[in-house]
This record gives C-alpha cells, structure tokens and sequence, in this order.
C-alpha cells in the first residue's frame, strides 16, 4: 500500500516573460478533436502537438534542462497542449506504463478562484484531491496516478504537457 503519491509541484517554474509568449503562442495554433481518456469513455477536448520548432517547445526543453528536473533514464515521446471548454467534463485515466508527465498550467492569474475550477484532479484514495491552476506552476507526476483535468467554468483550460517515459 502507497502511503504517498508521486506528485511534484514547482511554482515560479519561468522566471520571466515566458508565460505571456506562451499565452500568446497558444493563440495561434490549430486544436483537432481530443483523445479518449480510456478505451471505453468517448473523447474529450482538443489537442495540438507542439512542434519542436515552437518557442513553446524549445522554452520548456532548456528549462527542464536548466533545473535539471528531466526524469533519468527517460526520453521525451510525447509534448503537445490539451483544452477544454467550459464545463466539459473529462473522465479519470493514467498515463501508461513507466510514464512521467509534466504538466503546466497555461494561465495568466496568480491567485486561483475555487468556484472557477480549472484543478488536476488525483485519486489518492480514499480521497479525490486537486492541484490548483496558478501561473508558472508545473505537476510532475508518475503513471501509477489517477487524475483527470477538471474544466473551467468561465473559460478554455489549455495545460501544455511533455511526456517522458
């Protein structure tokens, strides 16, 4: 029995203007339907892949690289940026065997408003908790760890995430 889940946060993860250029990075890209959480549950949101050409992409690698947080061992497959609408409502999955994923909170707000939503949501049974949206925040977590986005309730939640496994 787990007695502590894999969970990593990292406020101030950019120091600088990184977030506004990502914001506005976000702006300018094309979002196709998402994907399914798991077999048996329909697809929720949209997902861009990054391209490695992208600030978005290169400004993540070097900070990674810089706070030397990549996981050892570990290769990148998989960056790309999830959305979802107001109110729409994903369901719970893990991210595959020996998986560790980044995610970041694409936001432009420093204090977080509960009733707005916005959260990662993680099953720790017996308790369902969540981590709040914040500028400049990153969740690092391992694949063991059941969690699903949870939407806004006024705006699109975009969470750029980098998979290494």
């Amino acid at each position: 029995e787990r007695d502590r889940m894999s969970i990593k946060v990292i406020d101030k993860f950019f120091k600088g203007n990184e977030n506004n250029k990502i914001l506005k990075e976000i702006k300018t890209l094309k979002f196709k339907k998402g994907e399914s959480d798991r077999p048996e549950t329909p697809p929720t949101g949209k997902v861009t892949k990054l391209k490695k050409t992208s600030f978005i992409y290169k400004t993540f690698l070097k900070t990674f690289k810089k706070q030397k947080i990549l996981p050892l061992g570990k290769k990148l497959f998989r960056a790309y940026i999830n959305s979802f609408e107001p109110n729409e409502n994903p369901y719970y999955h893990s991210d595959g065997k020996n998986v560790t994923t980044f995610l970041y909170y694409a936001v432009d707000f420093d204090e977080h408003d509960v009733d707005l939503g916005g959260e990662t949501l993680f099953i720790n049974d017996p308790l369902i908790q969540g981590i709040v949206p914040k500028k400049h925040r990153l969740v690092i977590f391992d694949d063991d760890v059941w969690h699903k986005a949870q939407p806004f309730r006024d705006k699109i939640r975009y969470t750029i995430v980098f998979k290494y496994k």
